[in-house]
Formats: structure tokens, C-alpha cells, sequence
């Protein structure tokens, strides 16, 4: 039984060391934008959504575009929801 739960935690080790946390965040949705200042990590962030507008400290950012969610509507066009 010893040697079974050595073996479990050897397994187990290499997946639970930490990795490197990235240097740059690039955050593409607003909400996790303003969830990564939250935690004290604003200063990371390297690039947003066109769609960011909060915290105040985004407005000094590059803007790299974003996504927007298309809904068809019946018709071959479709109409913007965003």
C-alpha cells in the first residue's frame, strides 16, 4: 500500500509544480479584462478588445479588434447582436 501511494504522489508531481506565468496578457473579453485589474494584475496586460472601456487604465492600450457574435435571423444575412 506505501508503494502505491509513493507511486500515486510521483505521478502526481510533475503535474501539480507550477509553470511560468506568462509576462503579457492580451485579454479579448471585457469582463476578464476587468476581472484580471480586480486581482492586481492590470499592469500585465499588454493589449485589448475594442469592446474595453473599464477600468480607466484600458484607454492607454492597443486596441487588437475583437469578437462579435453573429445571430441568424431566418434570411441569408445575418444580424449583429453586439
Amino acid at each position: 500500500m506505501k508503494r502505491f501511494l509513493l507511486l500515486i504522489l510521483l505521478i502526481a508531481a510533475p503535474a501539480s509544480a507550477q509553470k511560468p506565468r506568462p509576462g503579457r496578457i492580451v485579454s479579448l473579453v471585457p469582463a476578464v479584462t476587468e476581472m484580471i485589474y480586480a486581482i492586481g494584475d492590470g499592469a500585465r496586460v499588454a493589449a485589448v478588445s475594442t469592446y474595453d472601456h473599464f477600468p480607466a487604465d484600458v484607454a492607454r492600450l492597443p486596441r487588437v479588434g475583437g469578437c462579435s457574435i453573429r445571430a441568424s435571423n431566418g434570411s441569408s444575412r445575418s444580424s449583429r447582436i453586439w
